[in-house]
């Protein structure tokens, strides 16, 4: 997968050689005490002129393949973070729980002013490290049975969020990590639509030293993976209407959100990548905040990243 870098006059080169897997594994290599065999770029976030992440599968000589990211920005960040105590207090504990191999689980590169860290090691989601623990997860939420478990790395958002699988002696369970201090909310989301017949995995617990939503595994299959099947399309009745059910549910929250900020933060990010529509985009914007004004609809659930990798269906078709 090749990802291409951004035409950005302050992030500028530094940006295009941290998109490079075959630059990023030279500079790795002497430092994490693995050696690097490869390195696949496999997700980006950028802000223009202020930051770059790039995510990365690493297939390293002992530790075989894992997930690292690299904080890139224009001012002093990733330095700062390096040389802070609480990151090297942070990097200390992920080798205590986690001792490898990889033994190092985070590097600075030097010519590029970048920060790469290498999972569970996430110096903007600390818990996560504790979290990827089965001997702490089990602790915390009171199942003796998961001390054994190996945790499994399901997804991870560098910064954001991760989602992590817990298993050992018939026993399974998700952990839904998130760095915005809401996971609360969501399980209480998740009781609700339980409770309103909507079907979706038992939340278990919240994790509040972790700020994690616990949830039981469910039995299916990814609607994902049925892709090409005759059956596919057959299945989708019962898709629309578990989601029906979810929408008619009251949002957790009864303030409206802030959408007219969102239009114009969206008008500026499309002024920076397409400067000849800047004009344009401010313009629409300022309809569409106009426009907000008059909306009075009743506030309603929306799954936002909907797609059929969500989804689990049962034997008989059933969501």
């Amino acid at each position: 997968m090749r990802i291409p870098a951004p035409p950005d006059p302050v992030l500028g080169r530094r940006a295009r050689t941290l998109l490079d897997g075959d630059a990023v594994a030279a500079l790795l290599d002497p430092q994490l005490g693995d050696r690097v065999l490869c390195v696949r770029p496999r997700y980006a976030r950028y802000k223009a002129g202020t930051s770059l992440l790039v995510q990365y599968e690493l297939a390293l000589a002992e530790a075989g393949w894992v997930l690292g990211h690299a904080w890139l920005y224009a001012d002093e960040r990733a330095r700062s973070t390096w040389t802070s105590r609480p990151f090297a207090r942070l990097h200390v504990r992920a080798r205590r729980r986690h001792p490898g191999p990889p033994s190092v689980r985070a590097a600075y590169l030097e010519p590029l002013e970048a920060l790469v860290e290498l999972a569970p090691l996430d110096s903007r989601l600390p818990a996560l490290v504790r979290a990827a623990s089965a001997r702490k997860f089990a602790r915390l939420l009171g199942e003796r049975q998961l001390r054994h478990a190996r945790p499994e790395l399901v997804r991870h958002k560098p910064g954001r969020k991760a989602l992590l699988r817990f298993a050992a002696d018939g026993a399974a369970a998700y952990a839904k990590l998130y760095a915005d201090g809401l996971a609360g909310r969501r399980l209480e989301l998740g009781r609700r639509a339980v409770a309103a017949g909507v079907p979706t995995p038992r939340p278990l617990a919240h994790l509040a030293e972790l700020d994690a939503a616990v949830y039981a595994e469910a039995a299916g299959i990814r609607l994902a993976d049925l892709r090409g099947d005759p059956g596919y399309g057959d299945r989708l009745p019962a898709v629309a209407d578990a989601l029906v059910r979810f929408q008619r549910l009251p949002p957790a929250s009864s303030g409206r959100p802030g959408e007219a900020p969102r239009a114009l933060a969206a008008a500026e990010a499309v002024g920076h990548l397409l400067p000849e529509l800047r004009a344009a985009a401010r313009t629409l914007a300022d309809r569409v905040v106009e426009r907000l004004g008059d909306v009075h609809a009743r506030l309603v659930l929306v799954h936002g990243d909907f797609y059929d990798d969500q989804l689990l269906m049962n034997r008989w078709g059933a969501t």
